[in-house]
């Protein structure tokens, strides 16, 4: 028994902080004087003639208390009620009695026969062992709580003040906003309606007006009750970095579920897959360059789609070795995306290489290969489940291609081919390859005149996911000052939308 209350008293020394007196049997004396924090344990009679409270104290109740309790001038008693407290007050000057509920265990009423104070400060989602409406309740304080609007039933006339978050659960909605659920009441704290309504996107929330308390329903914009997921949580967290972000804007006035996921579908940062079109369209565009021949050339490309914009520049060598010709091209550039729901940049940089082959009878083979690598500037994005912030994106492209040139008065020829495109791409460390079939047609006419040369090539192809790219050139060279210049402009149809390329270069040759 020795070693039991010593583990007691080390309890509640730990409880409080300081020392506190312990009542662990039953006390019958004739006046119990407290001026610290007290503990009545389970199944002790706490029953003294009388109680002298000369100190501001917390009285905590694990049992039953039966007695008369005299409190000094300006002192305050806070009772923590976990047991049956029934008891009468003698109160000094401006003395006050208050009932402090906040756990479960603490949701038992007091008896008593002075007004006091209710406060619930921090109590969660649990139903209570009666309601608070004893005519000895005079304030209540609501403070950062969850409660089952059942269980408040205050009596008329008792103040109640509203302090921090409030959520009250209810589970009949009807009649609600009829007229006020609350008399008597005033603070700052926030008031939210809790049901299990079929569209989370709305809320009920509380209102004051002339000390009563309405509900009306409001969009809510929490999305991470909304979700209750990491989702929300993104969410979230773009409104803390920016309150006027277009895909938020898109999302508060949305009215239902499927229509936000709809815009979350169409924003980049949600979507991985519209950012890889983006990417892609890059990749296709730079995955083949026109044709310069022999020499060292450089060029300026602008290539735009729906909603996005990108500007680079590349240099290319390339060599002819009797039947071979191997080119090689390095180019670097920005990107840029604006929607409605959506702004950010990047930079980008890339590889690709190109080889041709003319075997005999005109039938030539080629691969081409290009390597791209894109880093966005977008912030966080949601990605597979999980926040990214400012993702990157790899493109590896090639094709294989066989074909026939056919050539007419050595000024113009036509060449058709087929062949397969392979495709991959990687962002966020998810990967897509794409394998497909494809085929077109290039076809070309040259002349000279007075020392220049004239050069103009349109092609087409088409692959097996129906994505079309078509592209024509014009170049003129002189031949005397080995140098010259070109124009190019291309357009393909990918994701079902078009997007264009424009691109200018120089040339010298040796």
């Amino acid at each position: 028994m020795r070693k039991i209350s010593v583990v007691l008293c080390l309890w509640c020394t730990c409880m409080f902080g300081a020392v506190a007196d312990s009542f662990m049997g039953d006390e019958f004396s004739a006046v119990v004087n407290l001026t610290m924090d007290s503990v009545v344990y389970e199944n002790v009679l706490f029953q003294p003639g009388g109680v002298n409270v000369d100190d501001n104290i917390d009285f905590i109740n694990n049992g039953r208390v039966h007695s008369t309790f005299s409190v000094c001038d300006g002192c305050e008693i806070f009772i923590y009620n976990r047991g049956d407290f029934v008891a009468d007050f003698d109160l000094g000057n401006n003395a006050r009695v208050v009932q402090v509920v906040s756990n479960a265990t603490e949701w038992n009423p007091i008896e008593t026969d002075v007004k006091y104070t209710l406060v619930i400060d921090g109590v969660k989602n649990f139903g209570t062992n009666g309601v608070f409406n004893g005519g000895a309740l005079e304030n209540v304080i609501l403070k950062d709580s969850v409660l089952r609007m059942s269980d408040i039933d205050f009596v008329d006339g008792t103040q109640v003040y509203l302090r921090g978050d409030i959520v009250f659960i209810v589970d009949d909605l009807s009649g609600l906003y009829d007229g006020p659920i609350m008399d008597n009441v005033s603070g700052d704290g926030r008031v939210r309606i809790q049901n299990n309504s079929a569209n989370p996107l709305y809320a009920d929330v509380g209102y004051l007006l002339d000390g009563q308390l309405f509900v009306k329903r409001v969009r809510e914009t929490d999305y991470r009750k909304i979700f209750n997921n990491d989702m929300g949580v993104f969410l979230n967290g773009l409104r803390d970095k920016n309150s006027d972000d277009g895909l938020l804007r898109a999302l508060d006035v949305a009215t239902d579920m499927d229509s936000i996921h709809d815009i979350m579908a169409r924003s980049v940062r949600m979507n991985r897959d519209l950012l890889l079109r983006s990417v892609r369209v890059l990749g296709e565009f730079n995955k083949f360059s026109s044709d310069i021949r022999t020499g060292v050339g450089a060029n300026f490309d602008v290539v735009f789609s729906d909603n996005f914009y990108s500007y680079d520049v590349g240099a290319r060598f390339e060599g002819d070795f009797d039947r071979l010709r191997i080119g090689l091209g390095l180019h670097f550039g920005n990107v840029e995306y604006e929607s409605d729901l959506d702004v950010f940049n990047g930079v980008y940089y890339g590889l690709n290489l190109g080889v041709d082959y003319l075997m005999k009878n005109n039938l030539f083979m080629r691969g081409m290969a290009n390597v791209l690598r894109v880093d966005f500037d977008m912030g966080d994005v949601f990605y597979n489940g999980e926040i990214i912030n400012n993702p990157s994106a790899v493109y590896v492209g090639g094709v294989a291609d066989f074909g026939y040139r056919c050539e007419f008065a050595d000024s113009f020829y036509v060449a058709p081919f087929a062949g397969l495109d392979v495709v991959g791409t990687v962002v966020a460390d998810i990967s897509d390859i794409d394998v497909r079939g494809r085929a077109g047609a290039d076809a070309g006419y040259v002349y000279q005149m007075l020392g220049i040369s004239y050069d103009y090539g349109v092609g087409i192809n088409i692959n097996s996911d129906n994505e079309i790219m078509a592209n024509a050139r014009v170049g003129v060279w002189s031949e005397h000052d080995g140098a010259g210049a070109n124009i190019g402009f291309a357009v393909s149809h990918m994701f079902d939308i078009y997007s264009y390329k424009i691109s200018i270069g120089g040339r010298v040759w040796f």
